[in-house]
């Protein structure tokens, strides 16, 4: 039995948009005073959106124009030293990396869909590069709770972290990064501490639980302490809710479009089930939830990763219910937001205690998920491709949306020590590029 499923048909209308990367992006000098700030030795600390990783994959012109990188050619009018950054070799990365093309699914219909980038890895990659003394280390996966364990141990655990941490070392991650010296430093972590849960879909065997708040509030801090210890000032961010981006909100929980004679046949199947009937027209998928087999509600979330194929001709989430890998329920969606709250008053607090200002990155990603963000004339927001500030994982940021981030940064750093800082054009970097 095959469905058509009715997901708005968001990849056949892209404008497209494919400016000079990193070019003129850094705004007049004009702007530049340095104010109370010393950005000498400079150390950017993160994950994914800190690496500028995006497309779901790290790679080359990723990370030179993550935001990190981008505020980092900024602070060079402070004297700060370049970022030194553990760059992959080429445009591939690890394998990962997705791309926009035109597929044909299981109906034999064909249309722009997410395919796997052309190539394959390049074993350099995924070497060790040596004792470089690297200043950005924003690590894919990382997470909080990880910042206690042990490098050698933590590396082989996480390919990202092998290229830049020797097998031998003895130390903790937190302690690795402490290794030079540091006058300014910006930190943007936390966020996989339960986003990691969340991509695989909440409660299951494969997927670790949320980090404990006292476990992420010690780490914190314990890292907060080793960075102003060496005399070092800097900026931190919070934390957004990530269950609003387009890998959780993107595909519709009433897609399943049904004629009025799928609709019977899928009653019959469901005759001795009184959570499920259908009718003619769209209807709202049907997920496993525990013991009860019922319809997803609105609230809940149908994650991008959902093999599409398997929903239009297998009878995913129609006849067979999604499991719980594909689905976020109502529970977990919960305890994903109650965990963001109770880490973002973790970093607030530490942050205050230290005085350390903040860059509120909820608040930045909550306004443009509302009203999205306008800059000489051209709008980015939301929506998934076409709107210019999430790469095509829906998770992290096209190179234009980590500009505006990097910008989100400036500012906060401007009025916490009272310089002027250069803002970069975010219209002069990529968002997502169409074949």
């Amino acid at each position: 039995m095959n469905f058509r499923l009715a997901i708005i048909p968001i990849l056949l209308a892209f404008i497209a948009c494919e400016p000079e990367v990193d070019k003129n992006a850094i705004s007049p000098e004009s702007r530049f005073k340095e104010g109370e700030i010393s950005t000498i030795n400079l150390l950017s600390i993160g994950d994914e959106s800190t690496a500028g990783f995006h497309d779901n994959e790290l790679f080359f012109t990723g990370q030179v124009n993550s935001f990190s990188s981008i505020l980092s050619r900024g602070l060079v009018l402070f004297g700060s030293e370049p970022l030194r950054i553990p760059l992959m070799h080429d445009n591939y990365g690890l394998g990962n990396r997705l791309r926009l093309e035109y597929v044909t699914d299981c109906n034999n219909e064909k249309s722009l869909g997410l395919a796997p980038y052309p190539g394959r890895v390049d074993e350099r990659n995924r070497e060790f590069l040596g004792p470089a003394n690297f200043t950005q280390i924003a690590v894919p996966r990382l997470t909080v709770l990880a910042l206690s364990s042990d490098g050698d141990d933590y590396s082989e655990n996480n390919p990202y972290w092998a290229r830049i941490c020797p097998s031998d070392y003895d130390a903790t991650v937190a302690e690795f990064m402490l290794q030079n010296e540091v006058s300014f430093f910006t930190l943007w972590l936390g966020q996989n501490d339960v986003l990691n849960w969340a991509k695989r879909g909440g409660f299951n065997f494969q997927s670790p639980i949320p980090t404990a708040g006292f476990i992420f509030n010690r780490n914190y801090a314990a890292l907060l302490d080793g960075l102003v210890a060496k005399g070092a000032s800097g900026i931190v961010a919070n934390l957004p809710d990530f269950t609003e981006f387009p890998f959780f909100s993107l595909i519709p929980r009433n897609a399943l479009e049904l004629t009025q004679e799928q609709a019977t046949q899928l009653n019959l199947v469901y005759a001795a089930n009184p959570n499920v009937s259908f009718r003619e027209g769209p209807n709202n998928f049907v997920v496993r939830d525990g013991a009860t087999v019922r319809h997803i509600r609105e609230s809940e979330r149908i994650l991008l990763s959902v093999d599409l194929d398997s929903v239009k001709c297998g009878g995913y989430g129609s006849v067979i219910p999604f499991d719980n890998p594909d689905v976020l329920l109502q529970d977990e969606i919960s305890i994903i937001r109650s965990s963001l709250n109770e880490y973002n008053v973790i970093i607030d607090s530490l942050s205050a205690n230290r005085n350390i200002p903040v860059v509120d990155m909820r608040g930045f990603y909550q306004s443009i998920a509302e009203k999205g963000v306008v800059w000489n004339g051209v709008e980015t927001n939301f929506e998934f491709a076409t709107g210019g500030f999430f790469s095509l994982d829906g998770i992290y940021p096209t190179q234009r949306g980590a500009a505006l981030i990097s910008n989100e940064f400036s500012k906060t750093i401007e009025e916490a020590y009272e310089t002027r800082m250069p803002l970069a054009n975010p219209n002069d970097f990529n968002g997502v590029v169409i074949p």
